[in-house]
């Protein structure tokens, strides 16, 4: 009984990080897709020409392309 008990708990364990896993991915494209917005607006550039901007500053600056969005964000949001 307690083996599948455990059994069990591992299994909603291994669930709950998988769905939060999801979640973070979920925000972090959503703050990629607001900066691509800004710059898009801002500089009327296309969604690819905006997109390949973000990742360049990420490369550059040594930065995941999340952080390098929620700079452009900070910036100009």
């Amino acid at each position: 009984m307690l083996d599948v008990a455990y059994a069990r708990f591992e299994l909603d364990q291994q669930l709950r990080a998988e769905l939060d896993a999801t979640r973070l991915k979920l925000a972090e494209r959503k703050v990629v897709e607001r900066a691509k917005g800004l710059l898009m607006q801002a500089r009327g550039l296309s969604e690819d020409e905006a997109y390949k901007r973000l990742r360049s500053m990420a490369m550059e600056r040594g930065l995941k392309l999340v952080d390098a969005a929620q700079r452009v964000i900070d910036v100009m949001g």
